[in-house]
Parts: structure tokens; C-alpha cells; sequence
């Protein structure tokens, strides 16, 4: 019999559980705690230390721990370890927590085959965060392995209340994400109606506000400390064990109306600049915790509104509200949550495990034989000679239907035996079709022996008399996707970068299915050239680089020995995205005999971010500022005044020595950009002025280098587009590219513009993604400039921009882009 494992990989705490079709285990730590904490330490002797060990030392020795690292999935920081010289990327420390808790199991459960885990993911997790999970769990080598979204995991074990129907609110805040789901429970179902969330926001937050705006200002009136101590290396100790204090006092005040954060002098072990001992002791109340993370809540309960809009429910249709994660215990966010949303009940579950739970709960549901673990088919369908056989498999209820139809017509009699208790329904006759309702008196796999016999009781023979219904804690039905995610494409041969989604946030998942695309580049045999399209997180369809980049699909030369890949050629894309969210492509292409169905040359590796250089999400900043100082021309307002606030906030951030600000500043990054893109849409003929107006600025920077001929056509084009715009018409776009077009047409002969462009590009290195080619372009460049070659640079040119790094949201100025795949 199958056991079903649940593993909550926590930023803060980690849980295991396990299900064997009736009973939930939680498997405890060695300390015998419920939660493992998600830290690593290492001594001098070169021992490693998991969970709560770790998580007590880690402060006190910061140079030698991991901790946090849930938050880092998906980007290439390392953790080091100062003794031993070792690091380790969060992929490999998630992996070790994996391990540490799989080893709690019975050694006979270990590998084996008749167990399957099941690991939850935020569902505000990225692309790149989920893929960087699936790695976790393949380092840690804990055999199967599905992902589901937390969200869902916390309905599921809401779900063993069994007193729910209607609709309900999930509302997660962990330690390091906030998730919410608006569900709906009738008849035994539950259909996840809609799920969203915030990555970096959780009780760790609370934690550095506390730590920021409350105990660093008290550490500054009663000691002598540097200007820069949050970013001075001599001052790290302080910082963590001022956090960890933080922490333990924000856990006192879920029970108590005030708490201490304090640290003696020799624990801290640290002077001032006047050799003064350093000490903790900082009162702190409810009500001062609680003014501290207000705007936090407050964002949380944004996120719901907006949830339950995309549900289509209102607050008062729903019932209860489930509070999951430790955050969760504390009153005062219950109350203001509560209230702020309307909802007046709480449905109950275990805050720190129910997660787990869910997911081993849901991993009775998994189809474990197929490669991409999807859902069991719920429906069974057989047909036995002139009888066609139907019922449900996994029934959350105490009842479940068989229906039985004759496909002749005639009259039939049924029987139907229960093989635990012997519970039979008679002989009940049939006029062509019926249904038999059976019990389910046991959780798990219920067995009854189906009997059929024909209108003058005679018995018909069946190949299989046995029906097996499964009796489960919770079924859920129709688990939407958190994310869009798109392909960025070519419109046409030479055309504009437009998105082809995949899959649109809250469409029912699992999805899969075939998108045609077609080749813009001739691409031969064994050459190193690639066809090549980039894959984005988001709806933002003008410009798509908006949205979040999470790789890069190419179809290399080298991928097929013979023949050659026409301009025009199919290529058919196949994919398929989990229930997870977590996304699997293949490609073939019928011309050349190629199919790369097991090849998956999609790479979320180039998405990674990388916290310790964010030159490029400055940049990107820059490019929103002036996008919304464009629109100045339509007159000042409030709204661009708070785009301007925002991306100042960012932008320092972005700068600050923290990992945990940086990767803050880069999410927050993200929905300044949906918000910007907003604007922008609202205020569309000011964004189309500003559009044009740059490419005129270019071309008067170059007017004398034209002739006469080139420059009054180009002004033609200029007054014909501007009349566009002035009376809204949608050929627009059409002539804005056929200016934009014409200007670098007519520039291109120009060696001074040539020049500038070749040398705007190649002074950024930092702007690359694959640096072996840029060094080669930079060799070959700095030939033709020897050489008086100005021509020769162009080509360069193409090269440069098709390895630019895709964060830099790319405006119509654009002449090049990085695919060469069309639209289909």
C-alpha cells in the first residue's frame, strides 16, 4: 500500500507528515517538536547540525550557519561556511532539511517504492523558485516527488473539518511568504476558486521592522555605535542576535500583551566604539507590534480583496476564514484581518502542520505512474458485454454511486455487496439504467462485489465483478494556475516581439497542449546557431519584457545531424503545466525529422537573480522612471508622483547591503512594473507622443549626416504618425514601425551613428548574458575600427542585442530582437 509523504519546506520552520488513506501523522523532530526549524550550522570540528540546534547556534556564529535560504530559491546566492571553506547554493540547503526530515521516517519507508512525497510550493513561488524546489528534491534523493501549491495543501486540510460547505478564505502567512485561496465546498468538493499572494512578507518581515525601527533606535540612544552599523561586517553579530531576540519576543506576544526583546552582554559579546558592553533589553507591546506591521497586514488584506474579486464572490458569502502559519497565532492580525474583510468566523486547523498535512493528504490523489504526477482520472469507466459501468473512485462522503446502464435497453437486475461487512443492497431491478448508492464505512479503499443478472434472473458473466471506491479526507477539484506565462515570439518575419501564453493566471490546471510556432532563421545542421524564444511570467502584453523572465527555450544546430531549417519551417511546441504551476516543454520540427519531446532544452537558469549585482534592475528602474516622466507632457498628477516614490524606494533598496532588501526591492520591482504598465495604458496618447518624440530626437541628433531626400520623407512619416495619434487611429503601431524602420534605415549609413550605437553597446559588458560571445563581438569590433570598417560593425550590433539580458524591460526603440521564432 502506498504511504504518502507531505513536506512544508518553510523559510523559518519545515514539517513532515505522512497519510496511509485514513490516519495523519505528524513525525516529530528528535527534540521532539512538531517543527523543524530550517537552519544548518556547522562547528569547528566540522559537524553539521540540522533544525533546532542549528537554529540556536546560528545566531552566535552567523559565518558558519544557513538560514533563510527557502527565500533564495531561484537566484545564485551561496551560503559559506568560514571554517570549512564549503558553500552551498539554496538549492543544496532546502536539499539538506529534505533530507534531515525524510530521515525521521521508519528506515523501511526510506526509498522505498511504495513511498511518495509530496512538496509544497508558495503560489506567489516564480518559475524559477519552483524549478529550483524540484532540484532540492532531487539532491536530497527522497525517491518520487510531486509539488503542489501551499494554498491548495492548506484546503485540503481545512477539509477534514467536514463542516465547511460554502465558500472560505485560506489566509497563509508563513515565515517568509503570504498566500491566500478563496474556496468553495459543496457536496463533498472543493473547487479552488481563485489563489494569489506576496513573496517577502511574512514574519520574518515583522522581524526586521522590529529590529529596525525599534531596537536598533533603542541600541543608538544607550550606546556608542557606527553610523553604518547594519552594513559593517564588525557589527554583523549584533544584527543577528538582535533579530533572533526580535523573533523570540514577537512569539511571546502571541500569548502575552508585552514581551522583552533581550540579550545579556555575554551573549552578545561585543563593545561600542567606547569599549562599552552591549546589552538587549527592550520592552515592547501589542500595541507597539502591531503599529510596526500594520501596513504589512494591510497588504495582505489588499491581496484578498483582490483574490476574492477574482473568485467572484463578496466577503459576505464567505463563511469562515482558516489562518495558517505561525504569524497566523497572533490575535491582534486576526482581529484587524477579520474585520477588514468582513468575515466574521474561523474555520479550524493546526497554523504550523496543516500544510503538510494537506500535502500528504493530496498525495493519495497523485497519479504516481505518470511522469508528471498528475491527478488520478476520478471518474471510472467499463463496459462489461451490454453494460456500461460508471462511479466515482475518491469520495470525500459516507456514500458513493455506481450508476449502471444497459446499452440495449432492457430490463436488468443489480446486487452490490460491501466484501468488509457484508452489506448488500438486494436484488434492485432496472428499466434500462439506474443508480445504486453503497456506503463507505471506512476510510481508505472500500470493496464490493458487483452482481448483474438479466430480466428472468439469469447471472451475466463479468471479466471483473470487484468495485474499489476510495474514501478520502478531501477532493479538490479545479486548482487554478497562480501565474501567466507567455513565449515571446516575432509577430512576422522582422516584426514585433508579441506574447503566446501558455497558460493565464487562474485557468484551471493541469493544462496541456500544442502551440504552433514557425522559424525566422535558416538554421543548418551541426551549426552553433540557435532558434530561439524566451518564456515570461506575467500579463503585461506591451512590452512583454515587463514581465518576469524565466528562461530561455533553444533549438541549437547542434541538436539534429542532417538538414536544414527553413525561414517559415513548423515548429510545434508541446507543453504542459502541473497543477504545481511548474512547467515541462518539448519541441519538434517536422521538416528536419527532429523531436526534442526528451530533450528539454528550456533553462530557467539565465531568470536567476543575481542579489549581489542588481546594476540590472537599476537599470531597469532608470527605464520606468523615464516612461513615466514621458507622460508629464499630459500634466503632472498624484498618480506619477507615487510611480516616482516607489521606484526611489526601490532603487535604494536595490542598493542596500542586505541580501533580504535587495530581494525585496527586486519583487517590489516586479509590481511597480504592472503598475507603471497600468498607467501607461490609461494614459495612452501621452505614452504614443513620447514614443514618436524619442525616435525624432534620434534622428535630429543626425540630421546633418541625411540628405535632403531622406529627411523630408522621414518628416512625411513623422506628421503622418503624429495625426495618429491626435486622432487615435489604429494604424498607430503600424506607422510608429514603419518611422522607426525608416529612421534606422536612413541612419545606418551614417558611420558616426553606427559608431555611437556600436559603442553605447559594447561599454556594458555587465548588459550580457553569454560573455564568451560578447568577448568575441569585442575582439572582432575593435578590428573594424582599426580597419576603418564602419560597415563591419552592424552585424556586431545584432549580435549584441540578441544577448542582452532580458530584466531590461525593452522599449520600441528596439531595432533588433533577441527570438527568432514566429508566431504560427
Amino acid at each position: 500500500m502506498k504511504r504518502f509523504i507531505g513536506m512544508d519546506l518553510g523559510t523559518t520552520n519545515s514539517v513532515i507528515c505522512s497519510f496511509d488513506k485514513q490516519n495523519i501523522r505528524v513525525w516529530k523532530s528528535p527534540e521532539q517538536n512538531d517543527v523543524t526549524p530550517s537552519a544548518i550550522y556547522e562547528d569547528r570540528h566540522g559537524h553539521r547540525f540540522y533544525g533546532r540546534r542549528a537554529y540556536e547556534l546560528a545566531p552566535f556564529d552567523g559565518k558558519n550557519a544557513a538560514t533563510l535560504f527557502k527565500r533564495y530559491l531561484g537566484t545564485v546566492m551561496k551560503f559559506s561556511f568560514e571554517r570549512s571553506g564549503a558553500s552551498l547554493t539554496p538549492e543544496e540547503c532546502s536539499a539538506e532539511i529534505l533530507r534531515v526530515m525524510y530521515g525521521y521516517l521508519p528506515a523501511e519507508w526510506q526509498g522505498s517504492p511504495e513511498t511518495a512525497v509530496v512538496i509544497t510550493v508558495p503560489a506567489a513561488f516564480n518559475q524559477m523558485k519552483k524549478d529550483a524546489t524540484l532540484k532540492a528534491a532531487q539532491l536530497a534523493n527522497i525517491g518520487s516527488v510531486a509539488l503542489m501549491q501551499e494554498p491548495v495543501a492548506a484546503v485540503m486540510s481545512a477539509m477534514k473539518e467536514k463542516k465547511m460547505d460554502g465558500a472560505f478564505l485560506v489566509y497563509d502567512l508563513g515565515g517568509g511568504t503570504f498566500d491566500v485561496s478563496v474556496a468553495e465546498h459543496t457536496g463533498g468538493r472543493v473547487i479552488i476558486l481563485a489563489q494569489g499572494g506576496k513573496e517577502m512578507c511574512g514574519g520574518r518581515d515583522w522581524d526586521r521592522l522590529m529590529w529596525r525601527q525599534t531596537v536598533l533606535p533603542w541600541l543608538r540612544e544607550n550606546f556608542h555605535l557606527p553610523d553604518d552599523v547594519e552594513q559593517n561586517p564588525a557589527y554583523r553579530r549584533l544584527r543577528q542576535l538582535s533579530l533572533f531576540a526580535c523573533e523570540q519576543a514577537k512569539i511571546e506576544l502571541s500569548y502575552h500583551q508585552e514581551a522583552y526583546v533581550q540579550m545579556d552582554e555575554g551573549q552578545i559579546a561585543q563593545h561600542d566604539l567606547d569599549g562599552k558592553e552591549i546589552y538587549l533589553d527592550v520592552k515592547l507591546t501589542r500595541d507597539q507590534l502591531t503599529k510596526l506591521i500594520w501596513e504589512m497586514i494591510e497588504t495582505t488584506v489588499d491581496v484578498s480583496k483582490q483574490i476574492i474579486m477574482k473568485a467572484g464572490v463578496t466577503a459576505g458569502e464567505i463563511l469562515k476564514i482558516v489562518f495558517i502559519g505561525g504569524p497566523t497565532q497572533y490575535p491582534p492580525l486576526q482581529e484587524i484581518v477579520m474585520d477588514r474583510l468582513g468575515i466574521k468566523e474561523k474555520g479550524s486547523a493546526n497554523p504550523m502542520t496543516a500544510v503538510a498535512e494537506g500535502a500528504a493528504i493530496y498525495g493519495e490523489s497523485v497519479n504516481w505512474s505518470s511522469e508528471l504526477h498528475g491527478r488520478v482520472e476520478t471518474i471510472v469507466k467499463t463496459q462489461e458485454d451490454v453494460f456500461d459501468i460508471r462511479y466515482e473512485q475518491r469520495v470525500s462522503e459516507e456514500k458513493a454511486r455506481i450508476g449502471i446502464r444497459r446499452l440495449d435497453g432492457e430490463d436488468f437486475y443489480c446486487e452490490l455487496t460491501a466484501k468488509a461487512d457484508g452489506w448488500t443492497s438486494g436484488l434492485v431491478r432496472f428499466c434500462g439504467q439506474g443508480v445504486v448508492e453503497v456506503p463507505l464505512n471506512a476510510g481508505g479503499e472500500n470493496l464490493f462485489t458487483l452482481r448483474l443478472f438479466d430480466v428472468q434472473k439469469q447471472p451475466v458473466a463479468l471479466r471483473n465483478d470487484t468495485v474499489v471506491i476510495t474514501r478520502v479526507l478531501a477532493t479538490v477539484d479545479a486548482i487554478p494556475a497562480s501565474h501567466s506565462i507567455a513565449l515571446k515570439v516575432l509577430d512576422r518575419q522582422g516584426g514585433q516581439p508579441v506574447p503566446v501564453y501558455v497558460v493565464r493566471e487562474n485557468e484551471r490546471l493541469p493544462k496541456r497542449g500544442t502551440i504552433l510556432l514557425r522559424a525566422g532563421q535558416r538554421l543548418i545542421a551541426g551549426s552553433r546557431e540557435a532558434l530561439v524564444f524566451t518564456l515570461w511570467e506575467g500579463d503585461i502584453p506591451d512590452p512583454i519584457e515587463d514581465n518576469r523572465y524565466i528562461g530561455t527555450y533553444r533549438i541549437p544546430g547542434t541538436s539534429f545531424t542532417t538538414g536544414v531549417i527553413n525561414i517559415g519551417a513548423e515548429i510545434v511546441c508541446e507543453y504542459e503545466v502541473s497543477e504545481s504551476g511548474a512547467l515541462r516543454l518539448g519541441a519538434a520540427v517536422p521538416s528536419v525529422g527532429a523531436v526534442f519531446a526528451n530533450q528539454n532544452f528550456y533553462s530557467s537558469e539565465e531568470g536567476k537573480v543575481d542579489l549581489s549585482d542588481p546594476s540590472a534592475y537599476l537599470r531597469t528602474v532608470n527605464l520606468l522612471k523615464k516612461r513615466v516622466l514621458e507622460m508629464q507632457a499630459g500634466g503632472w498628477s498624484s498618480e506619477m508622483f507615487r510611480l516616482l516614490s516607489r521606484l526611489e524606494k526601490i532603487s535604494k533598496g536595490l542598493q542596500d547591503e542586505d541580501p533580504e532588501t535587495v530581494q525585496q526591492s527586486v519583487d517590489d520591482l516586479l509590481d511597480c512594473r504592472k503598475a507603471v504598465a497600468r498607467f501607461r495604458h490609461d494614459n495612452v496618447k501621452s505614452v504614443r507622443l513620447a514614443r514618436l518624440e524619442g525616435h525624432f530626437r534620434t534622428l535630429n541628433d543626425y540630421r546633418e549626416d541625411l540628405s535632403d531626400r531622406d529627411a523630408e520623407n522621414l518628416d512625411l512619416l513623422y506628421d503622418a504618425v503624429r495625426r495618429a495619434i491626435d486622432h487615435n487611429e489604429s494604424e498607430y503601431e503600424t506607422l510608429l514601425r514603419e518611422y522607426s524602420s525608416a529612421v534606422w534605415s536612413a541612419l545606418v549609413h551614417s558611420d558616426r551613428y553606427v559608431c555611437d550605437q556600436y559603442n553605447a553597446r559594447i561599454s556594458r559588458p555587465y548588459y550580457y548574458t553569454d560573455t564568451e560571445e560578447y568577448n568575441r563581438i569585442k575582439a572582432l569590433g575593435q578590428t573594424c575600427i582599426e580597419n576603418g570598417n564602419i560597415r563591419g560593425l552592424l552585424p556586431l550590433i545584432a549580435r549584441l542585442v540578441r544577448i542582452e539580458k532580458p530584466d531590461d524591460p525593452s522599449g520600441s526603440e528596439k531595432m533588433f530582437d533577441r527570438v527568432n521564432v514566429l508566431r504560427g
